[in-house]
């Protein structure tokens, strides 16, 4: 626990306004919107491309808040008992702020780091030893330049072992992050491609910064059999002690010999002193090799393996992030049911308001391992905070929240999931967020399966992290003060538009762009408040638009009378998006039409405001096209200076969309629209940008023919040689084009690309896996995603990613990641 005062003693140079010096700071708060379960906070007022936390002082205030860390000028009495910190850099002070909490921890310090894996080995080791050691463990995947310190600030005192991840995309980032986390031991789980353009793709030089965090660790864990890694650290670390796992015999501190069996992996263990024989339930290198890692990292701790070996079997798979997917009745689902702590519960309430803002906020909670009354005395503080509505409690000792909450968070209580089925618990199930999150032994996975809408095991995966990554790469290029309108038409493209809206609302974006009334209607029925753009109404469906507040293009004469008219009946006032035609010929006024325009907005200025005026430039996604472009903004402007003038004032101007405002910030103007660059894709040249989908089908069947046998209809594939092929579970149907099989076009099965055989049917693809041995029946593939280009798809078959993407179909789940 500190205080105001002893916050401030860390920053002697800063200019501080302490009237409460003595205020208790317990909690560190970034997100005004989380503040009210946050008691005992000081509210870090960041500063990013996206927004600035000085603009949010007062909502956190409003929460409860009263001590700040800011970098701002703030007037003094702006905020009634506000405690100031200012310092010259937020951030810094924040990572200050980290390393002092640090350096009181007493416990043993374990960073994880390297390109893929971290979260696994980090919850696996948790897993492992949370029944014989006190083990606190970063949350989700905070690994980054703020999610570090959040993690390091929450180690508690009482535990004797702390899991850090720690993740960079550039250099000089990870010198900040060792200082912070100070670690006693580094676990390097893998050396691939991921954030590589932050690095010029100089695999040495992205190595040599990760390995930053292991100047002041004694021990490093890391991959034998990866040369580059194995050399570099023995040329840097001589001085250390290493520990390394191999699958080359006599290789490496540990070294491995894996059999496979059908559904698991037999590892046999060889060390200096003793062999060890252990089996996880999952087969494919990934799982393994994390095994592996985790099973060294024990011997770096010193631990007796042989106490500990026996917990691989009951090893489970890791979600990288919460998952949100859609439910039965209108409910959004939040799986996070293969753990419960403190700490975990802590960062899935989280994302309860990301999944949903406006919606019921349901909590089914099982009993706590630790059955203390202090500990649900916490559960109790953070579920009243975070604004839950109703409380599901299953288990015989969790029912005595009931007594500790507010009477308006409604609470029901069973003995175990079977009596929840009997008395018929999902049956108020109705427009809700429901976040599961229960100890395995009481199967809230037979929940989860009742709550789908869908069962194909077929999904795709939006990765909200992704998204919000994107996001803050477009506004990094915004100047101040631009709008920022979000296209969100045609489903999200394939997204799913009410969640990815629901997020945006969140992120906020000032505006969000449909194609049709009935897709705005939509997001108002989701308690979607944020201003909706039609860009497609149909002009018979005007009351439509008054009946649910949406802003509809107008692009001719014709259709902004039908909206005059429903005005006058129903007596309400409209806002309009005028859009004017410079060159694409689609829709919009032209240079002729503006005089008519005009004179029938000034007669109805009671009734319409004009809440845009914009136009579409048809080539500036291509050079080619540059000077009609800039031939388009010409037009843009005289038109607009027409209209301004006979209106008599200066409604807001847009005409870039993802393209040209990357291409064109000079058109800037006093809004942009953001549409296919966010979701990651069609955008050359700028590898910053991350894929948002990824779409994911599973091995159904697998057989092996013979020379001279056909595959599919119509026997379009013959084989030459003998081949392994394997069925999936994904087909035209599903929105994958029928073309594939016809392109040479591959899955990606453990990483490695898999041909499509045959013509692409119906519910199901064949795939060659002759060089994938490994390959089993329920193995995970990937149609498209980070690693495996949609636009590869689309060149292929001849189309674009914007029409594989909106032809997805619906029947395929749908699963939302947060990061």
């Amino acid at each position: 626990m500190y205080t105001a005062a002893s916050i401030a003693a860390l920053f002697p140079d800063g200019t501080h306004l302490l009237p409460y010096p003595g205020a208790r700071i317990h909690h560190v708060c970034i997100d005004s919107r989380k503040a009210a379960w946050q008691p005992e906070a000081i509210f870090i007022a960041l500063q990013g491309a996206r927004t600035d936390g000085h603009h949010y002082l007062g909502d956190a205030w409003q929460q409860g808040v009263r001590n700040f860390l800011i970098q701002d000028q703030v007037p003094a009495d702006a905020l009634p008992e506000a405690n100031y910190i200012k310092v010259p850099d937020v951030l810094r002070a924040f990572h200050l702020m980290a390393e002092a909490h640090r350096k009181q921890y007493t416990g043993k310090v374990i960073a994880i780091t390297g390109s893929n894996g971290k979260t696994w080995v980090k919850e696996w080791l948790y897993m492992l030893l949370k029944s014989t050691l006190e083990v606190y463990r970063s949350p989700g995947s905070y690994n980054s330049q703020i999610g570090v310190p959040l993690s390091v600030w929450n180690i508690p005192a009482r535990s004797t072992l702390a899991i850090i991840e720690a993740g960079i995309s550039s250099t000089d980032e990870m010198e900040k992050l060792s200082k912070i986390i100070r670690p006693d031991i580094v676990v390097f789980t893998h050396l691939g491609d991921a954030h590589n353009e932050g690095f010029d793709e100089n695999m040495l030089i992205k190595l040599q910064e990760k390995l930053k965090l292991c100047q002041d660790a004694t021990s490093i864990v890391f991959p034998h059999d990866e040369i580059l890694v194995r050399e570099t650290i023995h040329h840097l670390f001589s001085d250390k002690v290493l520990y390394s796992w191999s699958q080359h015999q006599d290789q490496g501190s540990v070294w491995a010999a894996v059999v496979r069996e059908q559904e698991s992996s037999l590892i046999h263990v060889k060390t200096t002193h003793q062999n060890y024989q252990y089996r996880i339930p999952f087969v494919g290198s990934v799982p393994v090799n994390n095994s592996l890692t985790c099973l060294t990292a024990l011997r770096a701790l010193g631990l007796p393996i042989s106490d500990l070996i026996k917990g691989f079997e009951d090893l489970q798979p890791i979600d990288m992030r919460l998952k949100a997917e859609d439910g039965i009745q209108g409910c959004v689902l939040i799986n996070d049911s293969y753990s419960l702590d403190l700490d975990s519960l802590r960062f899935a309430l989280e994302s309860l308001d990301i999944a949903g803002l406006t919606q019921r906020k349901t909590l089914i909670l099982s009993d706590h391992a630790d059955g203390r009354q202090q500990v649900y005395q916490d559960l109790a503080q953070m579920i009243a905070g975070a604004g839950i509505d109703r409380l599901v409690c299953i288990g015989r000792e969790i029912g005595m929240l009931s007594g500790m909450l507010p009477p308006q968070i409604k609470t029901s209580t069973y003995t175990d999931v079977d009596e929840f089925f009997r008395q018929g618990g999902l049956a108020d199930c109705h427009h809700e967020v429901i976040l599961l999150k229960g100890a395995r032994r009481f199967g809230f996975e037979r929940i989860a399966r009742r709550l789908r809408l869908r069962s194909h095991s077929a999904v795709l995966e939006v990765d909200f992290a992704a998204l919000d990554h994107n996001l803050r790469y477009f506004y990094a290029q915004l100047r101040p003060g631009v709008k920022k309108i979000a296209v969100v038409k045609a489903n999200a493209y394939g997204a799913g538009s009410m969640e990815v809206c629901r997020f945006l609302s969140w992120q906020n974006v000032d505006m969000l762009a449909v194609a049709l009334i009935d897709e705005g209607i939509e997001l108002r029925d989701a308690g979607i408040t944020v201003p909706v753009i039609v860009l497609n109404p149909d002009p018979e469906s005007m009351d439509l638009i008054l009946k649910h507040n949406l802003e509809p293009e107008i692009y001719n004469r014709y259709i902004l009378q039908q909206l005059v008219d429903q005005c006058s009946f129903h007596e309400e006032m409209a806002v309009i998006h005028i859009k004017l035609d410079t060159g694409t010929h689609r829709l919009g006024f032209g240079p002729d039409d503006l005089e008519e325009l005009i004179q029938i907005l000034r007669d109805q200025q009671h009734l319409i405001r004009i809440g845009s005026v914009f136009t579409h430039f048809s080539g500036s996604d291509d050079p080619r096209w540059d000077d009609f472009t800039h031939e388009q903004a010409q037009r843009f402007d005289a038109m607009y200076q027409t209209i301004t003038a006979g209106m008599g004032y200066t409604p807001p101007r847009h005409v870039l969309s993802t393209t040209g405002i990357l291409r064109f910030p000079e058109y800037q103007y006093e809004a942009v629209r953001m549409g296919i660059g966010l979701y990651g894709v069609g955008i050359t040249g700028h590898p910053q940008l991350i894929p948002v989908h990824t779409l994911k089908a599973r091995i159904l069947h697998i057989q092996t023919i013979h020379p001279g046998e056909t595959v599919s209809y119509a026997r379009s594939y013959t084989a030459e040689t003998t081949r392994k092929i394997a069925t999936v579970n994904l087909g035209y149907a599903d929105g994958l084009p029928r073309s594939a099989g016809d392109v040479g076009y591959t899955f990606l099965l453990h990483g490695r690309c898999a041909p499509i055989t045959g013509r692409v049917c119906m519910d199901m693809t064949m795939m060659d896996i002759s060089d994938i041995p490994e390959a089993a029946i329920g193995d995970e593939v990937i149609v498209f995603g980070k690693n495996h280009p949609i636009e590869d798809l689309a060149r292929l078959c001849g189309t674009i990613p914007y029409e594989i993407m909106t032809h997805l179909h619906s029947r395929i789940r749908k699963i939302y990641e947060h990061g």
